[in-house]
């Protein structure tokens, strides 16, 4: 099959672009010609070691600045013209490359996937520390109520101009049909694909583990908020003084978070690290500490090597991933701290914590979620021009 992947950018390496990528690469070493189109194409190719990035067909949109631009509407419609795709698979990051997928998929008459990477109705995230983030802290309230009406708008425009609509977990498909559509519409075009695992591992049981827990993701307080794990960490870190908190990861606050911790002992700023696969070999235990996620590779990953996920019921797929003890009530800091010091103390405990996580994310493997993708594809009716 001939698929065309739509992206906003691959500049900075995210879980969606890390999942775009991987699933791209894995379609076409079946034999499927698939090409990518972005904004901005990848920087650093060592970023991208987990995959064989100079094969990837990828090209770029000829006006990155003004995205809406005339001349990038013609060049994608020329695009999937001379390449003779026969569907188009817009990851969801950009409305505005939403739109222009929607209305060249439609002048094409060819089918467009859209696959959601998040929560379906995404909490805000605030800065308290500008004006503008001090005034939408004190009319949060209407500010949320404002926020979700434009969030629901979006996912409806989104599901209508889609011929199917991708989410990342079952938990988001009922969410999905009484948030957006109200129970009064046909769900005919909506299913779920895991993310896929992004490494590929031995058996955990070769991995010697240490007393380490581990964050894995950005130093941005407005959604990862992990000033938390901070707080979480200040309440027991006397009680576990052979334990080390490990922090991977940078970002516009990494400054601020290094300054706070500087009072709290054992605790490990690494910066950003391309290749996590040693931490993730390391650490015991991972947390996940965010006012919101959609399917976190952070987790998954941290899981097929043995380390215990842990994370606040802050989003729906946390169930998919973290054992139901481990579950912490959003945003309770001192039942997480407690369920954490109890991990820590009682090594028999996190052997079968470990265990249930690794059994539990073989669901993630990425010859699962091909196969879920190719049958997805083949489901579609490409004889009929749209099935909306």
């Amino acid at each position: 099959m001939n698929i065309l992947v739509a992206c906003h950018s691959f500049q900075h390496l995210g879980g969606l672009e890390k999942v775009a990528l991987l699933l791209t690469n894995s379609l076409a070493s079946r034999g499927h010609k698939v090409t990518i189109i972005t904004y901005f194409a990848p920087i650093n190719r060592q970023d991208y070691s987990f995959l064989d990035i100079d094969k990837l067909k990828i090209k770029t949109f000829p006006n990155s600045k003004h995205k809406i631009a005339r001349e990038n509407k013609e060049y994608l419609h020329k695009l999937v013209i001379s390449g003779k795709f026969e569907v188009l698979i817009y990851h969801n990051n950009s409305m505005i490359l939403m739109h222009l997928c929607s209305e060249i998929g439609a002048i094409c008459k060819i089918p467009v996937i859209t696959v959601h990477h998040n929560e379906i109705v995404e909490k805000p995230s605030i800065a308290t520390n500008s004006v503008k983030g001090l005034i939408k802290f004190l009319i949060w309230p209407i500010y949320m109520t404002h926020i979700r009406h434009i969030q629901v708008k979006r996912r409806y425009f989104e599901y209508n101009n889609s011929d199917k609509y991708v989410l990342l977990s079952p938990q988001y498909v009922e969410a999905f049909n009484q948030l957006i559509m109200h129970d009064t519409c046909s769900i005919s075009k909506l299913t779920y694909i895991y993310n896929p695992l992004t490494i590929s591992v031995n058996s955990p049981s070769n991995y010697q583990k240490y007393n380490e827990v581990l964050y894995v993701g950005r130093l941005c307080e407005g959604q990862k908020k992990v000033s938390r794990l901070l707080d979480i960490w200040k309440q027991i870190y006397e009680q576990h003084p052979d334990w080390t908190l490990r922090i991977i990861g940078d970002g516009a606050d990494k400054a601020n978070l290094m300054k706070k911790a500087q009072k709290i002992p054992s605790i490990i700023f690494e910066g950003f690290c391309s290749n996590v696969q040693p931490f993730y070999k390391r650490a015991a235990i991972c947390c996940l500490v965010s006012d919101h996620e959609g399917l976190p590779l952070s987790l998954i990953e941290a899981s097929q090597f043995g380390a215990i996920p842990m994370a606040f019921d802050s989003f729906r797929a946390v169930t998919d991933i973290v054992h139901p003890d481990l579950i912490i009530k959003s945003f309770n800091k001192k039942q997480f701290a407690e369920k954490l010091s109890l991990l820590m103390s009682n090594e028999a405990l996190r052997n079968q914590y470990s265990k249930w996580s690794t059994t539990n994310v073989e669901k993630f493997s990425l010859t699962k979620i091909t196969d879920d993708w190719e049958n997805l594809l083949s489901s579609i009716n490409y004889s009929e021009n749209k099935m909306k």
